[in-house]
């Protein structure tokens, strides 16, 4: 009986880590990710600079976000499903965010 205890939970973590080994059908690339990302931290930074409080930002978010997905032609379940695989694959995830930083920099030495 311990080791149905011990087996079954290593099974289930097993198959949660093998999910993500292969690519899911409709996964971003890491460049249509950046995209989408950068513009996602550019509309929450303006937000959280402009808005009174957390709860507007959040609302004011969801909405951001879809129209950023549409703008970009990515569902929200594609989307979802993107950043779990790339939070599972964090060397990947960090490479999309450094780039993202380093773009960021440039625009702004450009815009100074």
């Amino acid at each position: 009986m311990r080791i149905l205890i011990f087996i079954i939970p290593l099974f289930f973590a097993c198959s949660e880590v093998s999910s993500y080994e292969d690519k899911p059908e409709g996964l971003l690339t890491d460049i249509q990710m950046k995209s989408v990302l950068k513009e996602m931290i550019l509309v929450e930074s303006h937000l959280q600079a402009n808005l009174p409080t957390i709860d507007l930002v959040q609302k004011s978010m969801k909405l951001n976000g879809k129209a950023i997905l549409e703008k970009h032609k990515v569902t929200e379940l594609q989307f979802e499903q993107s950043m779990d695989y790339y939070f599972a694959h964090q060397e990947e995830l960090s490479k999309i965010y450094e780039t993202i930083i380093d773009e960021l920099k440039l625009e702004k030495v450009r815009n100074e």
